[in-house]
């Protein structure tokens, strides 16, 4: 992938948080090929992002980013976001539960909560979740395209909020274990196979019925 192909779906990524979410900080970052990756650089507001200010590119042998990235060949994009809702639910729970449908189809029962941001750790609790919170810090998810992990951010920032806010109106309610690891396993061995087949022509109809 060139500089240029990277930078537009950085673009695209960020064009992802400027509606649904509330002022999002953070970092995107994206694998070019087996030697190198494009960043947009340190913790900046993501909608305040231009592609015309330059992103960063690194090599992958150095660096934390580098290890996350050299980890697998599925890790091919990387996504650190920082909001107000989602460092106070870092900073209260060991686990964040699935309370809404979407999280526990992508990550299960819990997204966890570790720590700090060491490249291990990240590793360790984003296995088979793709995600984890980093304690009064933010959200980080590692993906195999950037749509992925755009979505999976959002996901997470609408979960924290439902926490925060749910609050007023009883609190919200998590699902039990095992009805979370079912949505995750249709999930993922459903759903995603599904929309990953090949492109299937139109289909006409009658308009008259």
């Amino acid at each position: 992938m060139t500089y240029e192909q990277g930078s537009e779906l950085l673009m695209n990524a960020v064009r992802g948080f400027h509606c649904g979410c509330k002022k999002m900080f953070g970092q995107i970052a994206l694998k070019l090929d087996n030697e190198q990756y494009i960043s947009t650089g340190g913790n900046k507001l993501l909608s305040q992002i231009r592609e015309e200010d330059g992103f960063e590119i690194c090599d992958i042998n150095t660096g934390d980013l580098g290890q996350i990235f050299k980890h697998s060949q599925d890790s091919n994009a990387f996504i650190f976001g920082c909001s107000a809702d989602i460092v106070e639910v870092s900073e209260t729970l060991d686990k964040l539960p699935a309370s809404l449908e979407d999280l526990a189809q992508i990550a299960g029962p819990y997204v966890e909560v570790i720590p700090d941001s060491l490249p291990g750790n990240i590793l360790k609790a984003t296995n088979g979740s793709g995600s984890c919170l980093i304690k009064g810090c933010g959200v980080v998810t590692i993906a195999s395209n950037l749509k992925k992990a755009v979505a999976a951010v959002q996901i997470i920032e609408k979960s924290c909020q439902a926490y925060v806010h749910g609050k007023m109106i009883g609190g919200a309610i998590p699902f039990n274990e095992e009805t979370a690891q079912k949505l995750h396993h249709d999930f993922m061995h459903q759903y995603v196979h599904v929309n990953q087949e090949p492109y299937v022509d139109f289909t006409g109809f009658n308009e008259e019925e």
